[in-house]
């Protein structure tokens, strides 16, 4: 502890604050001795006076600064302790102890502050609250969106309120007036995770959403105090701590929890993280007090399992390490923790232009328990705010007990009983709090459509239907939580994972069921002839989809969630080659089957409907493409089925969509989406007189050029289905740093643009190296010659295709000969086999102007043979006219497919001439020739 007090009064010395200032408690034997008869400011300091000399003497001359009752409201022997702060003074605690008139003593040692801010950790990832989803905040909020008036007390390093995430939410502050820890930065990180302005645009929402932040600017018990004095303050967060016991302390804190009915929320520590002199597993205070609750680490950010983008293993979620195999990454664990949080490179914001505060600058730079302990905080002012009428006391004990637990995790199985009762749950906890004071008998289990999902029947918060994040494959068992394609095997099953949650107050019995069905990717599905095994695609085609099974779900307590899990042996892919034999996955329908929760609105075959008002059923129908360079031949688009499943004649749209939450550029901008129709499809829209916005057409292939495309009136009979491939090709020429993209193909019926179906496209690019197509060739030639046009090789694999400036193919290779009628421009196509990135080139072949090639023989007696050369004229002569000693002059007709003629000049006079070639009315060449007589 010397070592860190060491250097905060360096760090405070370069602000401007040398002087060495030291704080003791202590407790006087006879209060009233230590009672001053007179007190009198000498400057900045305090120049006290007692009756009893031995106090006298021990306070004379001791630079006080300041001299008080530590505790003046509260009702324990607490209410008798006083404090003194001195400054440069010979005053120590050996001193105060040495004084016959007081029982007891202790320092006030500076805290250290639990978070550091290194500069070369992770940076933000575009994703900043990946950790709100992890301990499900958003179903929390769906209770409760918090209390302005439920406060949190924050005694930090410094507040302010400019920063924009703050200005509407900090409502006080109080204390010293320099910064704590020399951080201008670290009260406002910590303010801005409790309860940083949420749903207002800008930064990052937070746990607390509507809680109000009362600032404390001080690292110590007395600081504590102060905010529990303050009216509404009803939790108090302590992100710092220091490794020595106090009495004091524990007293104070138990008095403020219990007697003040305040819950108290402490950083457990860095552990050995930062490699400081500290063990891991040591304990801290004040999170080790028993009335505080004592919050460590874990990750939040990568599913178990995977390797983060620069290769390494690190922020797995509820994981306590944050390197995966490094014992010692973590944040300091022990026996005395009550709740584990994720704190690891969590998006705040943060103060980098010192006490002028800065108003949009944020930061993810760092793990550090200060970030988690107000996460904690923020959830205890929820929980307060969902049932008004529990104490502290309660308080505590909810959140501790609605934690999820993260002990079968075998990277934490070193930290058995060290990480509290395990990570915490706020829709949990604060579902708790709700049934104690409404408490309810009907069950009612649900799977989310997606994230913002919060199970209200109808949802009407969802954007499709048809996405859900709490259904997902994975090829091998892993549990990762990431949707993959199924692929097919003939003996080895891919897993079905299914996440369900009690949003009830009642307790589920454990005999809950979830059936699972598959069927082959669509945009119009019905139920349940598509799921049921008893249909088949028409002509006595394969099956349109089957029950893949159903599984038991545990007993949930409400808030609860649980994930189950089912084999599935994925259908032959090639038994659908007949229909479309490019890549076509699979839909995914989880129903959940209880008498004591049946469906709210009973199903119908327009299953849009059935899953949108009944929060029992998710749908899947989601196709990854993953245009992984390292991976030739994989797929670059999916088959999806388009058609009618209903009784009677029917016009559909499709509608190509880019959802609100993938921000930045545009899919459209950046590649090119092609739509490829089946015959069956393509006669469909010729019936409905091939409409469409947004899109340009060759043939049965459509081009979606911008969002919210559509191709329209798609006229399909009863019970028609045909499909369509979607396609995506990257340009090299507008290639961006975004990785990842999300398109969705919706199916409308087309009168009331009421949404029948849909299918989302997962479109994930990579890092690679560019390539550029290079076409070359002749540029100039004679009408008929032989042309060659040649790519220049990428130097991978690669499709290499002509075509003419309408568009139309010539020819697929990386060189072919040709001849041209008529000047013509070409255009080279390079797709690579890799990820089907491409880019375009242009080679304009002109023709040359039409030629008098040569003439013979020149002097000429009687028989002259003009050659020439007619590549550009419609028509053309010659005119021989007299330029030097004559004047004759006649025109002849030329033949433009001939390439000479012979010419009588007998009879013309000796001279000079001129042989004029006239194309289409033009001069285009001319020779000189010599007439000679007989």
């Amino acid at each position: 502890m010397r070592a860190i007090y060491t250097i905060l009064v360096l760090i405070v010395a370069h602000y401007g604050h040398a002087q060495q200032v030291q704080e003791f408690l202590f407790t006087p034997k006879e209060e009233k001795k230590f009672i001053p008869i007179s007190t009198q400011q000498k400057g900045k300091y305090l120049q006290l006076s007692f009756a009893d000399t031995s106090i006298q003497k021990l306070f004379q001359d001791k630079n006080i600064l300041e001299y008080r009752k530590a505790f003046p409201n509260l009702k324990s022997y607490l209410n008798t302790v006083y404090l003194v702060r001195v400054e440069n003074s010979s005053l120590n605690l050996t001193s105060l102890l040495k004084n016959k008139f007081i029982t007891y003593g202790e320092k006030m040692e500076e805290a250290a502050l639990a978070m550091e801010y290194p500069n070369d950790f992770m940076l933000p990832d575009g994703s900043p609250n990946d950790y709100l989803e992890l301990i499900r905040a958003p179903l929390a909020w769906s209770v409760t969106k918090g209390d302005p008036n439920i406060n949190i007390g924050i005694a930090d390093s410094w507040f302010n309120t400019v920063h924009e995430e703050l200005a509407d939410k900090i409502i006080g502050i109080s204390g010293s007036t320099v910064p704590q820890g020399g951080s201008y930065s670290h009260g406002i990180e910590v303010s801005s995770l409790a309860a940083g302005d949420t749903n207002n645009g800008k930064g990052l929402a937070s746990i607390g959403y509507n809680t109000k932040i009362i600032g404390r600017v001080g690292l110590k018990p007395i600081d504590v105090y102060e905010l529990s004095q303050i009216p509404n303050v009803k939790v108090i967060n302590m992100s710092w701590g220091d490794i020595d016991y106090k009495q004091y302390d524990n007293d104070l804190y138990n008095e403020i929890h219990n007697d003040l009915d305040i819950v108290l929320v402490a950083a457990a520590g860095n552990g050995r993280f930062y490699f400081d002199n500290f063990n891991q597993f040591r304990y801290r205070y004040p999170a080790s007090y028993n009335a505080v609750i004592s919050v460590t680490g874990v990750g939040s950010k990568y599913d178990q399992g995977v390797t983060a983008p620069n290769g390494i293993q690190t922020n797995w979620k509820d994981v306590a390490t944050y390197y995966i195999g490094t014992e010692k990454s973590t944040m300091t664990v022990n026996d005395k923790v009550n709740v584990a949080v994720p704190c690891y490179d969590l998006f705040r914001a943060t103060n980098t232009n010192g006490i002028a505060g800065s108003v949009d600058t944020y930061s993810s730079d760092a793990p550090g328990t200060s970030a988690g302990a107000p996460v904690v905080s923020g959830l205890a002012a929820l929980v307060r705010a969902a049932n008004p009428d529990l104490t502290a006391v309660q308080v505590k004990q909810i959140v501790e007990e609605t934690t999820d637990n993260i002990y079968h995790i075998p990277e934490n199985a070193p930290f058995i009983g060290k990480l509290g009762t395990g990570r915490i749950n706020a829709y949990r906890a604060v579902m708790r709090a709700h049934c104690m004071l409404n408490p309810s008998d009907n069950l009612d289990l649900m799977i989310r459509d997606n994230k913002e999902d919060h199970g209200a029947e109808p949802n009407t918060l969802t954007e499709v239907y048809w996405n859900s994040n709490d259904i997902w494959v994975r090829n091998e068992d892993d549990g990762i939580e990431q949707h993959q394609n199924p692929e097919y095997h003939t003996s080895k099953p891919n897993y079905v994972y299914i996440r369900v949650f009690n949003k009830s107050c009642k307790v589920s019995s454990g005999t809950e069921k979830v059936k699972l069905y598959w069927s082959k990717a669509s945009t119009s599905l019905n139920w349940d002839t598509h799921w049921n095994g008893q249909n088949n695609f028409p002509n006595n085609g394969p099956l349109l989809g089957a029950p893949i099974g159903e599984i038991t779900i545990p007993v949930l307590q409400p808030g609860q969630d649980v994930v189950v899990k089912l084999p599935w042996l994925v259908p032959n892919p090639n038994i659908y080659q007949s229909i479309n034999d490019e890549p076509w996955h699979f839909c995914l329908l989880a129903r959940i089957d209880s008498p004591d929760d049946p469906m709210t609105v009973a199903e119908g075959e327009f299953l849009t409907d059935n899953v949108k008002k009944n929060n029992n059923i998710a749908w899947k129908n989601l196709t990854i493409v993953d245009l992984n360079p390292n991976n030739i031949g994989k797929p670059i688009g999916g088959v999806i089925a388009v058609g009618n499943p209903l009784k009677i004649p029917q016009k559909f749209n499709l509608k190509f969509t880019i959802p609100t939450s993938d921000l930045g550029n545009s899919l459209f901008k950046e590649a090119e989406v092609k739509v490829i129709l089946d015959d069956i499809v393509y006669n469909a829209w010729k019936k409905g007189g091939y409409k469409g916005v947004g899109i340009k057409v060759k043939g049965n292939s459509i081009l979606i050029t911008e969002a919210d495309a559509e191709i329209q009136n798609l006229d399909f009979d009863t019970k028609e289905i045909g499909t369509v491939d979607v396609k995506f090709h990257f340009l090299t020429r507008k290639i961006t740093q975004k990785e990842k993209f999300v398109m969705n193909v919706v199916q409308q019926l087309s009168e009331s643009r009421k949404t029948f179906g849909g299918e989302t496209y997962e479109i994930h690019k990579y890092p690679r190296e560019l390539f550029y197509a290079r076409a070359q060739g002749n540029t100039t030639v004679d009408k008929e010659e032989p042309v060659y046009l040649k790519a220049q090789s990428v130097g991978k694999p690669a499709v290499y295709n002509w075509y003419d400036m309408d568009g139309n193919l010539l020819h697929e290779g990386i060189d072919f000969e040709t001849s041209v009628a008529l000047s013509n421009r070409y255009k080279l196509e390079v797709i690579t086999l890799e990820d089907g990135f491409k880019d375009y080139d242009d080679i304009e072949i002109t023709l040359k102007p039409d030629t008098i090639t040569h003439v013979f023989p020149n002097p000429v007696t009687e028989k002259l043979i003009v050659a020439y050369k007619i590549n550009k004229g419609s028509s053309a002569y010659l005119s021989v006219t007299g330029t030097y000693g004559t004047n004759v002059s006649h025109n002849y007709i030329l033949n433009i497919e001939d390439t000479n003629v012979q010419l009588d000049l007998s009879s013309y006079p000796s001279g000079v001439y001129s042989i004029v070639l006239i194309s289409d009315g033009t001069v285009s060449d001319s020779k000189t020739i010599i007439k000679q007589s007989l």
